[in-house]
Order: C-alpha cells, then sequence, then structure tokens
C-alpha cells in the first residue's frame, strides 16, 4: 500500500508549519491560495492583531487549554473587523507566547480605537497586540508568513507522513521510497541520471505524450528512512539537484510499514 501527495484545489488552502529561530520555535496558519494573487486590490494595509498568551509550554506553544481560549478571541476579532471594515485573513503566527493574527484591510479609521476597546470589554486580562501599517506589496504575507522553500518541503512531506502514520507506520524502519521527476527534454533528464546514478537510486526511464509534445519521466528507487527530518533532507537535496537539470520534482511515496510485534516468551 503507497500513499502519494494529495492534489489540492480549492479557493483557499489553509496549512500549518513550525519554524526553528534563534529564541524558539514558531507556529504558522496561512492561506497559501494567496501567494499566486497577491497583493489584492484595495487592501493596502496590514494589521496583526493579537495576544500575549497566558498559558504556554517550554517551547512557548499555548497549551491546549490556552489555545482554545485564543480561537475564541480570533473569532471575536474577525467579526469585529468584518463590520468595520473589507478585510481578508491571510494568517497567523505564534512565537514565544504572543499569537497574532494577520488582516489586510482597505482603511485603517478607528480600528486601533475599536480593538482597543474591544480588548478591554472582553478580554481584559490578556496584553493586547495591534500593530497596522501600510502595506501595498503584501511584504509580511510573503515574508512573514508563507513558508521559505525548507518549510514548504516540510509541509508537503508531513502530508505523507501523516498518511503512513495513520496506517500504523511508526517510522523507524527504512524502506524502498519512490521519487518522481519530470524532464522537458531527454538531454535534461540523462542530465540528471548521472547524479541519481551516483547517489544510489534505481532508476526506470518512460516518456509520456501530453497533446504534441513528449514528457521525459523519471522514477527514482532508494531505501530510506521517512521520519520529518530524514526525508526532508533528502527532498531538499534533490529539489537542488533537480533544478540544475531542468526538471519538476513530481513527489514521493512510500509503503507503510509495520514494526513487527512479537509475543512474550511463554512462562516455563
Amino acid at each position: 500500500m503507497f500513499f502519494a501527495l494529495p492534489a489540492q484545489s480549492q479557493e483557499e488552502d489553509w496549512d500549518t508549519y513550525t519554524a526553528a529561530y534563534k529564541k524558539g520555535l514558531s507556529s504558522v496558519m496561512v492561506d497559501l491560495s494567496l501567494h499566486k494573487t497577491a497583493p489584492l486590490r484595495g487592501l493596502n494595509y496590514v494589521a496583526a492583531i493579537g495576544v500575549m498568551c497566558k498559558d504556554c509550554n517550554s517551547d512557548g506553544m499555548p497549551t491546549q487549554a490556552e489555545l482554545e481560549k485564543c480561537y475564541v478571541i480570533s473569532d471575536t476579532l474577525k467579526a469585529k473587523l468584518d463590520k468595520l471594515v473589507r478585510n481578508r485573513m491571510v494568517g497567523t503566527f505564534t512565537y514565544r507566547c504572543d499569537r497574532l493574527d494577520y488582516f489586510y484591510v482597505q482603511d485603517t479609521t478607528r480600528i486601533r480605537e475599536r480593538m482597543t476597546t474591544l480588548f478591554k470589554v472582553y478580554f481584559p486580562t490578556y496584553k493586547p497586540y495591534i500593530i497596522i501599517r501600510e502595506d501595498r506589496l503584501w511584504n509580511a504575507y510573503k515574508d512573514i508568513l508563507y513558508p521559505n522553500e525548507e518549510n514548504a518541503e516540510r509541509m508537503e512531506n508531513q502530508k505523507v507522513i501523516m498518511k503512513l502514520v495513520q496506517g500504523g507506520d511508526n517510522l523507524t524502519i527504512e524502506r524502498p521510497v519512490i521519487h518522481q521527476v519530470d524532464f522537458v527534454t531527454e538531454k535534461d533528464r540523462s542530465c540528471f541520471i548521472a547524479y541519481a546514478s551516483a547517489n544510489g537510486y534505481a532508476l526506470e526511464t518512460s516518456v509520456k505524450r501530453i497533446e504534441n509534445e513528449l514528457l521525459y519521466k523519471l522514477k527514482m528507487i532508494r531505501s530510506d528512512l521517512v521520519d520529518l527530518e530524514s526525508i526532508t533532507r533528502i527532498t531538499l537535496t534533490l529539489n537542488r539537484e533537480i533544478k540544475k537539470c531542468k526538471g519538476i520534482y513530481e513527489g514521493w511515496e512510500a509503503p507503510v510499514v509495520k514494526t513487527p510485534v512479537f509475543p512474550a516468551p511463554k512462562q516455563p
């Protein structure tokens, strides 16, 4: 049984990931679909609004009980903003016990005043943050929320790993991992085959016709671990090498491997 990356096609595409900083981990929830269309016309101001959480773990992340309270705060903020101004929520950034919701808004008139009142009335025990600035190019979305290459790779790998875990895999055993790569020309594929062969991959080539053009496909198989750190190191390296040869990495798949459970020895 194999699991592969699912295709997604919807108006909004929310996902989460974690990123490492010098002083700890951050957790980011972001609408990935906006990357292709940002900036949206008329939404020229970014408003980052949130609180310092009161109950966090040692890694700076809110406890589950505290997170439930944060959801209530977020819902209340969104409902208030919807009444005040045209807006689009684009993500949430959590770091060192601070949790900020990011919105792009059409107009900033009275937002700070209304948000300050909201916190005083409904959440008086929380330290609020209200950060508003002009951001016509949506740099906050692109630089703070949208994942960089490594984080994007981890997100895609996590989707496959979750399916394996759901199938009963504890990810501790090496297994054959299949990678798929496409090339526009046979020359480009040959360029990458040299690297793949030198790094222990078994290779299968094929050609697929799409309308009037040919696609030169390459299947690569090698036994590896598939825990998140191990597979991400592999896919990041593959992506860099594939791009050198003008190829497109299509992802990986692997079988579920369950750790055998041996019965306890019978007592004499």
